[in-house]
């Protein structure tokens, strides 16, 4: 015996999830959140974008590695840490 099943049934008689089509409105392929950087700050003369943690840990492997690169581009390659290989080890 389920809990919550004594709850009336909508209206029109549809639950959702259980038709046809319903998944891409429970789980939306694409989302709309905005990607905005939180600030700006120059660094020898090239400007670099601010992120918040929460931007950053849903981007992919590849842009991640760009966001890198510029940071590394604007501080000097000599001022960095080695760059994480991608390979499995």
């Amino acid at each position: 015996y389920l809990l919550g099943r004594e709850r009336a049934m909508p209206e029109d008689g549809q639950v959702l999830g259980r038709g046809h089509g319903d998944s891409e409105l429970l789980f939306p392929k694409y989302t709309t959140a905005e990607v905005v950087a939180t600030g700006q700050v120059t660094v020898n003369g090239k400007t670099l974008n601010l992120w918040t943690f929460n931007q950053l840990e849903t981007l992919s492997q590849r842009v991640l590695r760009e966001r890198a690169n510029a940071i590394k581009d604007a501080v000097g390659e000599a001022n960095c840490p080695a760059m994480p290989s991608s390979q499995p080890q």
